[in-house]
This record gives structure tokens, sequence and C-alpha cells, in this order.
């Protein structure tokens, strides 16, 4: 569980990382969302280190997208399809390959699994702050975290009222006993 909650630490810090991205609408700048995903797995790579090479990965993008169209005019998602999570063993004894989808504001915050939250709402000032290593968290998110990440990707929307939203998956891999099926809500 407190892996589980620290991957889940992972995952909202590269979604903040990506809502620091900004864009000025011009032809040759990329879009505000490509800003953030772009970040946000740039800052993943930085806080693993200089032989990380993690890329936006196209089938965990896809899985990203998909929990972004749950999101609501109001920038609000059922708790349950805003945080997912699969389970599979690996060849290896008690090692597992996790992969753990997030779109909401504050994991924290979530009591039922239909409750109804904030999704990861990204904007300008979100995404300054992905791109400065030492403001992001995500170092300190993994230190001490004892898995592998595999894969990560990184999707965007931005709804009609302007705001954009962010989600992300990754796929890990880690040593231990016995692993939940899905993040506790």
């Amino acid at each position: 569980m407190k892996m589980l909650k620290k991957m889940a630490a992972l995952l909202l810090a590269g979604v903040m990382a990506m809502a620091l991205l900004t864009a000025c609408g011009e032809d040759s700048t990329p879009s505000f969302g490509k800003q953030v995903e772009d970040a946000a797995i740039k800052a993943v790579n930085t806080a693993l280190g200089e032989n990380s090479t993690l890329t936006n990965d196209s089938t965990l993008r896809a899985q990203a997208a998909q929990m972004l169209e749950k999101v609501n005019a109001d920038g609000k998602i059922v708790a349950k399809e805003g945080i997912t999570g699969t389970r599979k063993p690996t060849d290896k004894k008690n090692v597992y390959e996790i992969t753990l989808g997030i779109a909401v504001k504050n994991i924290g915050e979530v009591k039922k699994a239909d409750d109804l939250v904030d999704a990861m709402e990204v904007t300008a000032a979100d995404l300054a702050k992905l791109q400065d290593p030492k403001a992001n968290g995500i170092d300190d998110v993994l230190k001490g975290y004892n898995g592998e990440i595999k894969a990560i990707g990184v999707a965007t929307k931005t709804l009609s009222n302007g705001k954009t939203y962010m989600a992300m998956v990754v796929t890990y891999t880690v040593e231990y006993g016995t692993v939940p099926t899905q993040p506790a809500q």
C-alpha cells in the first residue's frame, strides 16, 4: 500500500509537471497540452537519472486519454475512473508488473470509488513547477522506491471551458509479497 501511494504521488507530480508547460498558440509552438506531456516525461527522466530514456508510450498515452474522456464539463471525474490499476505476475518470484493510471487532483481526498472528485487540472504555473527539478517533487517521490519504471504515458485534454486536464499511466515492476489489484479508494 505504501508503494502504491508513492507511485500515485509520482504520477501526481508528473501531472503537475505537465501542467506547468505553456504555449503561445502559434503554429510553430507546441500546444499547451503537448508542452505539458513533454515536460512530464522529461521530469520523470530527470528524476530517474541520466540513463533514463522513457518516451510517451503510445499505448499508455491512449489509456490516459481514455481516462480524460470521463472528465465532465465541470472538471470532475468519478474516482474509480480517475484512478486505475492492474497487476500481473512476472516470471520472477514475488515480482509484479503494475500499471497505474491517475487523473485525479488529490488521491488523498478519495473516500469511495463512486466519489465525484476534481480531475487533475494543469495550469501555466503547474507547468513551470514541473519544469523545475527542484520544485516538482518527482525526485522526492522516487527516493526509497524499490520498483523499476518500464513505461509511461501522459495525455492532456482541454475542455470547452478552456481548462486543461492531464492523466498519466505508468507501468513498473516491483518486488514484494502481495500487491493490491487496484489502489485503495
